[in-house]
């Protein structure tokens, strides 16, 4: 009961503090997770918070994170998100790139190797990464996640072995 309360609290909190500021969907650098005391951005920043669906244990401990939103990686240029149903119940979630966008992900990772990336889709974060190499290739596994909340960030969904 009470991680439902806190959720509640997150997703309306989410809305009053966030309202009308809306990040393009994306890859971007992490600038610092924020206390939720200290909730204040500096220049060239967001405060987002994580997609209630993606956090699969202690929502509690998933404070919001100021991301950097100036030289983010953009979906919109590169390619499209895909969520693909796998038969147990689950989804994957691609990024499905053009070859400009391929070499676009290659420069990004190689330029920010060893730091934290959010991976951001409807104004949410749904994971944070650190990049240990350059990421290449046209179709790239974003994260596993469970089927509804696959479908509930991304439509439409393809169905198994058409990705």
């Amino acid at each position: 009961m009470q991680k439902a309360i806190y959720l509640l609290t997150l997703v309306l909190a989410h809305s009053l503090l966030f309202a009308g500021q809306h990040l393009p969907d994306g890859i971007y650098l992490v600038d610092q997770l924020v206390t939720r005391t200290h909730a204040a951005t500096k220049p060239n920043t967001a405060l987002v918070t994580f997609n209630p669906n993606f956090v699969t244990e202690d929502p509690e401990n998933y404070a919001p994170l100021l991301l950097k939103t100036a030289g983010f990686f953009s979906f919109a240029e590169a390619g499209q998100m895909l969520v693909q149903e796998q038969k147990n119940e689950s989804s994957t979630l691609y990024l499905q790139l053009t070859e400009a966008g391929s070499k676009l992900l290659t420069d990004f990772t190689s330029i920010n190797q060893t730091k934290k990336v959010a991976v951001v889709v409807n104004n949410e974060v749904l994971a944070v990464y650190k990049i240990t190499k350059p990421v290449n290739g046209r179709l790239i596994e974003i994260l596993k996640c469970a089927r509804q909340a696959g479908r509930q960030v991304l439509k439409p969904v393809v169905a198994p072995g058409k990705i």
